[in-house]
């Protein structure tokens, strides 16, 4: 994860260059999504429940802003999800 954030950190330094601001701010955030109870699991053509945590599901946010002085002059925020499928 770590690795990523900084290729991606690099990327958006590069890629500022053409906004031509003089800062560059980044958050980042790692938090646990997994479900503290049981759930149904997709898949198999029958419906099954989840009896205990495989491996926790994690979202990873990262956060840039361009800013000159006070003025925001652009920004992006990236979420991935240890997720297949989004059901909506």
């Amino acid at each position: 994860m770590k690795q990523m954030c900084k290729g991606v950190a690099v990327l958006a330094v590069l890629a500022a260059g053409a906004v031509q601001a003089a800062e560059l701010w980044v958050g980042a955030a790692e938090v646990s999504i997994t479900p503290d109870r049981p759930v149904s699991l997709a898949g198999q053509f029958h419906q099954r429940i989840s009896k205990k945590v495989e491996s926790p599901c994690m979202a990873m946010i990262l956060a840039l802003e361009a800013r000159e002085g006070d003025k925001s002059v652009g920004q992006a925020i990236l979420v991935a999800l240890d997720f297949v499928t989004i059901p909506f």
